[in-house]
């Protein structure tokens, strides 16, 4: 394999994972599973994590524990491939390793190999059978593939197996959504809202359901909510407005409209909705 000259990486690396930051950033998984939530916060702390991975690699070379680390180091800076044959080095080392058979998986989802990376999910999930995160992953791809099926019975069984898994209540409740079960969703994003502090995706996604069920002050207290940490949220702002015009607030939902623009002058919706409410009704 070969081996990456680590300073070289610098320009491309700051670029590349904050790409991976965003398309990750639902993941929950320990420091045995790469995820967003473990990527170092600069450069310098990855040469350090490579660098230290490596050398305790050729000390220990047998280890695949060391492989799977440096296999996660690889997979933050988008370095799919060569993160796949560190997580088979360490499968082939301990063929039980089901968090490196999970990884490998996650990776190969990121190169767009979805049948591995579902084979990858089920055998680690054969190998150890509480195994929620796999679960979880199982999840978002079908929900993302329309598959409501699947996608519901895997995030219950992910929920069975570790029922403080905030980010798979809020997308169980997202499905329900899809599903048109606003009482269900309702249920699972007070759940993940107990769970996780400042968990505004999840107050602003049962806001959404409130509003689905008529029920708009609990809907404009959520949004609030959102909007005291978010205030430039322009999502939340939209539905604080559209829910102000159900509750016939025109001043307040203009307010938002105009704030909206001031954001993001080039609005289309908000610059309808407002000129709307200017000239039929108010």
């Amino acid at each position: 394999m070969k081996f990456y000259n680590i300073v070289a990486l610098k320009k491309s690396y700051i670029i590349i994972v904050l790409i991976f930051f965003i398309s990750s950033c639902t993941n929950n998984k320990s420091i045995t599973e790469f995820t967003s939530n473990n990527i170092p916060r600069n450069i310098n702390v990855y040469e350090d994590n490579f660098r230290s991975i490596t050398t305790a690699i050729e000390r220990e070379p047998t280890n695949p524990k060391l492989y799977n680390l440096r296999g996660i180091e690889y997979a933050k800076i988008g370095l799919f491939e060569h993160s796949i044959q560190d997580f088979r080095k360490a499968i082939k080392l301990d063929p039980k390793y089901y968090q490196a058979i999970y990884n490998e998986g996650q990776s190969q989802l990121r190169i767009g190999d979805s049948k591995k990376a579902i084979d990858n999910f089920n055998l680690s999930i054969e190998i150890f059978p509480n195994y929620s995160k796999a679960y979880f992953s199982k999840g978002l791809y079908y929900k993302d593939n329309k598959d409501y099926e699947l996608a519901l019975s895997n995030f219950d069984s992910s929920i069975k197996h570790d029922q403080n898994n905030a980010d798979a209540y809020h997308h169980r409740g997202t499905l329900y959504q899809l599903l048109k079960e606003q009482n269900n969703a309702l249920q699972d994003f007070d759940k993940s809202i107990s769970l996780k502090r400042n968990n505004y995706i999840s107050l602003y996604s049962r806001a959404l359901s409130y509003t689905a069920l008529k029920r708009y002050n609990s809907a404009v207290d959520d949004l609030n909510q959102v909007l005291h940490s978010k205030p430039d949220f322009l999502n939340a702002l939209f539905a604080r407005a559209k829910v102000y015009e159900h509750m016939e607030e025109y001043r307040l939902a203009l307010k938002d409209y105009e704030k909206i623009i001031s954001i993001d002058k080039n609005n289309r919706h908000a610059k309808k909705s407002s000129s709307f409410i200017k000239r039929k009704k108010l």
